[in-house]
């Protein structure tokens, strides 16, 4: 009798937020041999992608979300579960999570001596401007939990700090001038086994919003790093590292810890990374280590869709047009996933109206 082929790993992907990142990664999956079964609303965007063998309806809300997330692996079982957003990962983790708490993450890198800018965590506003006055202004507070830059700001004297609330927890930091990049990375039981790098070579907002244009790098001194932190996290994990390469400086510091796949992992195969090749060995238990070439032709890419959203928020029609098509290299729509991009689309002409209605 001929032999029966094994059945592919089976992994779940789990997301609560209306999260446009997270709709890229199924391909990913797909591309590795998996089988992509999607805990998440039937109306977010990564329910169009025509990689999700397999649908589980959450509500809309967190907490809904994270109890059939919870019921659900109690009566599956799945090959890896990969929490698609912060507010899921928060939920099921816990706020002093390493992957998604900033004062965790200042905490962790103090105690394993690894290069941040000068940060103390504050609760309160007095807390903060003591601490600002010891790493010396300008500063950056940082909220505790956040994403996409929301709630942080800049303080360069202590009636700025009063933006902090009474009793939250916040990250003071010093302001480093440099350029702002970022790390995809693919653990393994702390082992780094896949990586990219690229800088926010534009964002939105601005100054301190997620990238919506990147520009690869080669960055051989990050792998130490890199190496250290994954010793921090056990378990599989396709997570990303925020690090600034100060001016005039060859090494990186390291900014923060985000422990969802980043916005802009699906860029691989023009970063010539073999990201689902990696995935692929890694659940075979035959890991191996894939590492980023040191030039590609292309560098940058504008992203989609949040490269038209920057240009619409600035009143830029043409540019918003350009995106919106998305037509040429430097543009990463998905136009293998018809219905993905059509979601995606749908969701720019409904902003653009809102916007022309003047809301």
């Amino acid at each position: 009798m001929p032999a029966v082929p094994p059945e592919p790993p089976r992994i779940l992907i789990a997301t609560a937020a209306a999260w446009l990142g997270i709709a890229r990664v199924p391909k990913i999956l797909a591309g590795a041999g998996a089988h992509v079964s999607l805990l998440a609303h039937p109306r977010r965007p990564v329910a169009r992608s025509r990689h999700v063998a397999e649908l589980f309806r959450a509500p809309r809300d967190v907490p809904g979300a994270h109890a059939a997330l919870k019921r659900l692996l109690a009566e599956r079982s799945f090959d890896w579960v990969i929490l698609g957003d912060d507010d899921i990962l928060r939920a099921a983790g816990g706020g002093d999570d390493l992957l998604v708490s900033k004062a965790a993450f200042v905490r962790a890198m103090a105690a394993k001596g690894l290069p941040i800018p000068d940060s103390e965590v504050a609760v309160g506003p007095d807390a903060a401007r003591a601490a600002a006055e010891r790493i010396g202004y300008p500063v950056i507070a940082k909220p505790d939990a956040s994403t996409g830059g929301r709630g942080l700001f800049r303080a360069d004297e202590p009636k700025d700090l009063g933006r902090v609330p009474e009793g939250a927890t916040y990250v003071v930091q010093r302001l480093v001038d440099g350029d702002v990049g970022s790390t995809a990375i693919l653990l393994d039981g702390g082992r780094p086994l896949c990586w990219m790098s690229a800088f926010k070579h534009e964002v939105h907002p601005k100054p301190y919003g997620p990238s919506c244009v990147r520009r690869y790098v080669h960055f051989p001194p990050l792998e130490p790093r890199l190496e250290a932190l994954g010793a921090l996290l056990p378990g599989r994990h396709l997570c990303g590292v925020d690090w600034i390469l100060p001016r005039g400086s060859p090494e990186p510091l390291l900014l923060e810890l985000n422990g969802r796949p980043p916005p802009w992992v699906h860029l691989h195969a023009r970063f010539g990374v073999d990201l689902p090749g990696a995935i692929r060995a890694m659940l075979a238990h035959a890991p191996v280590v894939v590492r980023p070439p040191e030039s590609v032709s292309d560098p940058v890419v504008r992203m989609f869709p949040q490269d038209a959203i920057r240009a619409l928020d600035e009143g830029d029609w043409r540019g918003f047009l350009r995106g919106f098509l998305a037509r040429g290299r430097g543009y990463d729509a998905p136009r293998g996933e018809p219905m993905l991009l059509l979601a995606l689309r749908w969701q720019l002409l409904r902003r653009a109206w809102a916007r022309v209605r003047g809301k």
